[in-house]
């Protein structure tokens, strides 16, 4: 087969989507020396694809995302590929390029949660024609969840058949460390003093990011533990309001700790040295920082909406994101007992072995036969 692969999201830059493009593209190279690879780069990201092998070919190609030429100049360049399948890894693609090819749909977050941008009519209309008419046209939809699956069934109205799972993994660097003055440094760095609670992520309204600091504040003020909350990840522009307001009004701001983007060396750090992992978001597509956590021995406690039960398992604590008290509640229970915390890091480090990125490339590579 002759493969072509939109990897204009591929690398860091575009977090949770770009590492999907990266590991898949990193282990295809390595379970498949037959088929030939076309990754379509841009002058921006090509610098951090580093595969060397003879059937992976690259080409720099300048079409935005969510833009006019993605729909026009993009479709043209599509349509002149002597190719027999396009992956789009994500659901921006020219909605009507006709030849076979598959899509993966991460989330339906826009959809249940379209915040202030989505919500306005030009970029809501705009969003669902995008999205419903990639999922219509897709010989295969690859969805990260079987939570995912069933949005995608009830929401999109499509064929249970037309779509496949293929799980999420952690990489490699988030393991546990065993070197105490490495966390030493780091919390020095931060100004981290007491036990914390850790929130990784942006600041996006289903985040729930606002419900962590009234949760916070209970903790402090009802259940007297003595501890402190790290938040990191970049505010968004105009999502962050219900969080910055809840922060603002705490009587325990002091003990909320904003490092702000993070490097990605240092989060394995930040994993190993919070007491517990907090997960609170309303809704998530497969959710990989807490199985990140778990990686690193952390105890996780999530939300049990959405696709969370699903992806953690029995090795988190839960909790419904839209109560407060009970969130609340959960986190101290693990706070106070270094029993369950420890119980919690042997289930958590067991569970995800589970998740591995040679397997969803395995499965994605047999996803491409099916559809060509």
């Amino acid at each position: 087969m002759r493969i072509c692969i939109d990897g204009r999201m591929y690398g860091k830059g575009f977090t949770g989507i770009g590492r999907y493009i990266q590991e898949l593209l990193n282990h295809l190279s390595k379970i498949d020396k037959k088929n030939e690879y076309l990754i379509l780069l841009t002058k921006e990201n090509i610098d951090e694809f580093n595969i060397q092998q003879d059937n992976f070919k690259t080409k720099i190609v300048d079409f935005s995302h969510y833009s006019i030429s993605e729909q026009t100049k993009f479709l043209k360049y599509l349509n002149n590929l002597d190719v027999d399948l396009v992956h789009f890894p994500h659901f921006n693609l020219p909605t009507f390029y006709k030849k076979p090819f598959v899509t993966t749909i991460h989330d339906l977050i826009h959809t249940l949660f379209p915040g202030k941008k989505k919500g306005r009519f030009f970029h809501r209309k705009a969003y669902d024609f995008t999205i419903k008419q990639a999922v219509k046209n897709s010989r295969k939809v690859i969805a990260v969840s079987k939570n995912t699956k069933d949005d995608i069934i009830k929401l999109l109205k499509t064929d249970p058949e037309k779509i496949e799972v293929t799980y999420e993994a952690v990489d490699p660097e988030y393991r546990l460390i065993s070197d105490p003055l490495k966390i030493t440094d780091l919390k020095s760095k931060y100004g981290i003093t007491k036990p914390f609670l850790l929130y990784i992520g942006n600041w996006r309204y289903h985040k729930n990011v606002h419900g962590l600091i009234q949760a916070f504040n209970l903790i402090k003020q009802k259940h007297k533990v003595d501890c402190q909350l790290v938040i990191t990840g970049k505010k968004g522009k105009i999502e962050q309001e219900e969080a910055e307001q809840a922060m603002e009004v705490s009587p325990f701001k002091s003990d909320i700790i904003l490092p702000g983007f993070v490097p990605e060396n240092e989060l394995p750090l930040f994993y190993n040295a919070a007491t517990l992992f907090a997960f609170p978001s309303f809704y998530e597509g497969f959710g990989l920082p807490p199985l990140e956590a778990m990686a690193c021995g952390t105890p996780v406690v999530s939300s049990n909406t959405a696709c969370m039960p699903e992806i953690q398992g029995a090795a988190a604590e839960y909790f419904d994101p839209n109560n407060v008290k009970q969130m609340a509640g959960q986190f101290t229970k693990v706070l106070k007992d270094t029993d369950l915390q420890k119980e919690m890091s042997k289930k958590g480090l067991e569970h995800v072995r589970q998740y591995n990125w040679q397997r969803m490339a395995k499965e994605t590579l047999e996803i491409y036969r099916k559809a060509v």
